[in-house]
């Protein structure tokens, strides 16, 4: 309802009203939006539930596998639909949640392809890269703040700047780098420019609730929000003194990157959006600066050079090299502390072929050797399923999560712990634990306090001393 009273479109072609999606309470409800056609496991949306505006179908209790994650190309009668989950969040935190995640449904369906790399493979001990991905954030709050006080001139300095940088990193850091980033800032960056512009466009919606007392709160949450200082703020969440967490290197600074590209392009009137549509392997937003800024090639050390007297880029090394050396000796101890928990360790190592992973935390993670082993202290909840043949499905719920990965021959190791077990049946029958012992199965269920996991090919489970070992590896 809300979308249908924007004034103009945050992206061409993209209108949350007409594509359909699910908004659910795990365990409790979902409702599939912007859909009226009969469908399977959906009833009439219930008549004293408040006007939503909109087709919407209602299902009672648990729907599928959903169980607080987040989901994509969902199959819903003859459609794919994104699955975005009830959270605490604030209205606006929950509503960026809702339009983010289903611009990426449309990306999927409208956008060209887009260059894709393994986060957990990016270099985050680069001392170098990182210093200069700190400067490059720090030219484009500049660039935003110009933009915000309309001088254009100064503006266009920054970004200059910024592209010289971007140049200067993505050819002395491993190509892998540029390939990574390339995909991120279009998948990410354009589905944060997105939410950023809706959340915008909110401030200016005649919005009445038919709930009583909400319509008030409910204005003054967007109304309160403004250009370009959200952007700015998350800028400010990912520098650390005088470079960036190496935590925050490979991902979470990307959105705020890749979005403020996107604003400044609009407001530089380049033309942006049709071309990062069209996506493929050519497409960089710094191309675009600098085609339709007229940098000169010979220009560039100059501008390079520029960035690194005025932002202290000695300054960044070293605190990169201290971010680095604590990041290090933080995952250190976060291992022995998740190592010396009570409770079965639960060990499953299969193929990280046809997997598809999904899991929602505000914990830290720790990532190491080049994404060979991640951790992290808590999740919400962490699911890993096989896309085609639907033959696993991993659900584990407030607990942390240790990865291995051999990118090589493409095997993944996951180990948590969990307080019990209530149940572990091998190709139907019920196995009592009993240490020492080694089985063979083509089927397996297991449940556990916080823990959901079948699969129904071969494996072996081996049992000792409260560790559960699985292998479905051939």
């Amino acid at each position: 309802q809300l979308f249908k009273q924007f004034p103009d479109s945050a992206w061409p072609g993209y209108d949350l009203t007409q594509k359909p999606f699910i908004f659910y309470m795990p365990g409790k409800w979902a409702l599939l939006f912007n859909y009226s056609k009969e469908t399977d496991g959906f009833t009439s949306y219930p008549e004293d539930w408040p006007d939503l505006g909109t087709d919407v179908l209602f299902h009672q209790g648990q729907y599928k596998n959903l169980a607080g994650q987040l989901a994509f190309d969902l199959s819903v009668d003859t459609i794919k639909a994104t699955a975005t989950n009830y959270s605490k969040k604030s209205t606006v935190d929950l509503f960026a949640f809702i339009v983010h995640e289903n611009f990426h449904q449309y990306q999927f369906d409208c956008f060209g392809e887009i260059p894709w790399e393994r986060e957990e493979k990016y270099p985050i001990q680069d001392r170098q890269n990182t210093a200069l991905a700190y400067l490059e954030m720090r030219l484009l709050m500049d660039a935003l703040q110009m933009a915000k006080a309309g001088d254009v001139k100064n503006c266009r300095e920054y970004v200059k700047q910024f592209v010289a940088v971007r140049n200067h990193r993505w050819k002395q850091a491993d190509p892998f780098v540029a390939r990574y980033e390339q995909g991120q800032e279009l998948e990410e960056g354009t589905a944060k420019y997105v939410e950023i512009k809706s959340i915008y466009l909110m401030g200016g919606v005649k919005y009445k609730s038919s709930l009583s007392g909400l319509t008030s709160p409910l204005l003054e949450d967007f109304s309160s929000i403004s250009m370009p200082e959200y952007l700015l703020a998350d800028f400010q969440k990912r520098i650390t003194g005088n470079s960036i967490s190496p935590e925050d290197v490979p991902r979470n600074r990307i959105y705020p990157v890749g979005s403020a590209q996107g604003f400044l392009l609009d407001y530089l009137k380049i033309d942006w959006k049709g071309k990062a549509q069209q996506a493929g392997s050519e497409f960089t937003y710094a191309q675009l600066f600098r085609d339709n800024l007229g940098m000169e090639e010979d220009e560039s050390e100059e501008f390079l050079k520029k960035a690194k007297d005025n932002y202290g880029y000695e300054k960044a090394l070293a605190s990169t090299d201290t971010l680095i050396r604590e990041y290090l000796n933080g995952f250190n101890e976060a291992l022995e502390s998740f190592e010396a928990q009570d409770g079965y360790r639960i060990e499953i190592n299969l193929s990280s072929k046809n997997l598809r992973r999904s899991r929602s935390s505000t914990a830290k993670k720790w990532r190491v050797d080049k994404g060979t082993r991640e951790l992290c202290r808590h999740f919400n909840i962490y699911v890993l399923e096989t896309v085609l043949d639907k033959t696993l499905l991993l659900q584990v719920h407030d607990t942390g999560l240790l990865e291995q990965n051999d990118w090589d021959k493409r095997i993944r190791g996951v180990a948590f712990f969990i307080p019990e077990i209530t149940s572990i049946s091998l190709d139907g029958k019920s196995l009592k634990l009993a240490e020492g012992t080694q089985y063979q199965f083509k089927n397996i269920e297991t449940l556990g306090k916080n823990l959901k996991f079948n699969y129904s090919k071969e494996g072996t489970i081996i049992v000792t001393d409260h560790r559960v070992r699985i292998n479905l590896l051939p």
